[in-house]
């Protein structure tokens, strides 16, 4: 996570994998996948001062979400029953998830898939996060 002070604006990028991806979209999107205690999802004036969230191997992938990138069809093992909560960060984030892999898509059995997200879309995310910033 990069920290940015700018005047009276914080900045911040996330980039995280697996379990940190999955605890950064509940803190932004609201908890809402069963077995665990909801919340509520940031409010703008919060989330505005988000410029981009990376999310590789997110267990919390719900499918349809806008911000999907890779070959993944379906709901990781922790889907969110109310994405909408992301509707406040979803045209600054990109969660990867290619199909197979057992945490961001139920029933996967590739765990090579799951390490290599830095290796495929490392450049992509990277790209992605500092344009991001500079739109910020």
């Amino acid at each position: 996570m990069a920290d940015i002070v700018n005047p009276g604006l914080f900045v911040w990028v996330f980039y995280l994998n697996h379990t940190g991806a999955h605890i950064a979209a509940d803190v932004m999107c609201g908890v809402s996948s069963v077995g665990f205690p909801a919340t509520k999802p940031q409010p703008l004036n919060i989330t505005n001062k988000v410029a981009a969230i990376v999310l590789m191997g997110d267990p919390s992938t719900t499918k349809g979400q806008a911000f999907h990138v890779g070959s993944s069809k379906g709901d990781g093992v922790f889907s969110r029953q109310k994405p909408n909560g992301c509707r406040y960060v979803s045209g600054k984030t990109m969660s990867f998830c290619d199909a197979g892999d057992p945490f961001c898509e139920a029933g996967g059995h590739d765990l090579s898939t799951h390490m290599r997200y830095v290796s495929a879309y490392g450049q992509t995310a990277t790209d992605f996060a500092v344009s991001m910033f500079h739109l910020a």
